[in-house]
């Protein structure tokens, strides 16, 4: 290692040599002095340069539509002294404007001229810089305004939640209504707007997607997409020991039951486990209409928390006693 840093230096020296015997240094100071002169000639001198601004429109109402697309950018030729080119051209411009005076009617013709445009661009520039030439000379679009009419979302969706758990509510959809433009015959019988269809799958606790729209051809919609919220949790089971009523019986006869209460096991989420009571059943059985061995149990709920209800047994045995 020691005599290989030994021979870098040697070859180092005699290059330093060498470079002096032939004056090469003397010529590479000359070679930078004359790039550091013409480049301050070329910073001080007066040229032409153009830049790209892009455009930004404001105010421009959302029923409105152009006939063609409004240009997105704005190339002008400016005129100032080198280093004042390099600044601006630096720098991030964007030519911002308004269109409030240019869409006041139902339908009409934007019409945004260089000797329009020339001002604002001046005042966007240093107070030395000229501007020579605008890009498109003028910024011209017809435009019309279509109807509008609030229509609902509707989630075109399947979902499964994952194993042990179940949905708190139906899906959230936001918003839930978006604003339609169109002509006004297409907008008339329109009732909701179609989600893309989505399929998702073990859902856990809470998910979050964001789902586009199906707009119908010739329509358009603000906002062009929705946020769709899926609740799940864990769910567990309720059971209670309930008397089974009979229904039905005709005149003169009832029915017995063997035996005559069953256990109701009844799915309820965590969230709400001390919220279903005994009270939220009721447990019931018809007469039989023909001649059969049991009878079929059914159990009713109305309490919103309760996701699925059955019943053990699910047929009971029966007498007929007159």
């Amino acid at each position: 290692m020691k005599e290989w840093l030994q021979a870098v230096q040697r070859y180092a020296k005699r290059l330093w040599q060498w470079l002096l015997r032939k004056d090469i240094l003397t010529y590479l100071l000359f070679v930078g002095l004359a790039t550091l002169v013409w480049w301050g000639r070329a910073m001080s001198s007066q040229r032409d340069t153009t830049i790209t601004l892009p455009i930004v429109y404001t105010d421009v109402p959302e029923q409105v539509v152009f006939d063609t697309p409004l240009p997105k950018e704005l190339k002008v030729t400016i005129r100032d002294n080198g280093k004042q080119l390099q600044r601006i051209g630096d720098g991030r411009l964007i030519l911002t404007l308004s269109m409030v005076s240019q869409l006041a009617e139902q339908e009409g013709t934007v019409h945004i001229a260089a000797e329009i445009l020339r001002p604002k661009l001046q005042d966007m520039l240093p107070g030395s810089t000229v501007v020579q030439q605008v890009q498109p000379e003028v910024i011209e679009a017809g435009y019309h305004r279509q109807e509008e009419k609030d229509v609902e979302v509707r989630l075109m969706a399947e979902w499964t939640p994952a194993p042990q758990y179940q949905m708190r509510d139906l899906p959230l959809v936001e918003p839930q209504e978006v604003r339609v433009y169109g002509k006004k015959a297409d907008l008339r019988n329109l009732r909701y707007i179609p989600t893309e269809p989505l399929k998702i799958k073990d859902i856990r606790d809470t998910m979050h997607c964001t789902v586009g729209l199906d707009v119908p051809e010739g329509l358009r919609v603000v906002p062009q997409n929705v946020s769709v919220l899926f609740v799940t949790e864990q769910f567990t089971e309720k059971t209670f020991t309930l008397p089974v009523e009979t229904y039905g019986c005709p005149e003169g006869q009832s029915l017995r039951l063997f035996p005559q209460t069953v256990t109701v096991q009844a799915r309820v989420g965590m969230s709400h486990f001390n919220d279903v009571r005994e009270e939220d059943f009721h447990v019931i059985c018809h007469f039989p209409k023909s001649e059969q061995v049991s009878v079929p149990v059914e159990v009713e709920c109305d309490n919103p928390y309760v996701t699925r209800a059955r019943t053990n047994p699910s047929e009971l045995e029966y007498i007929i006693e007159r």
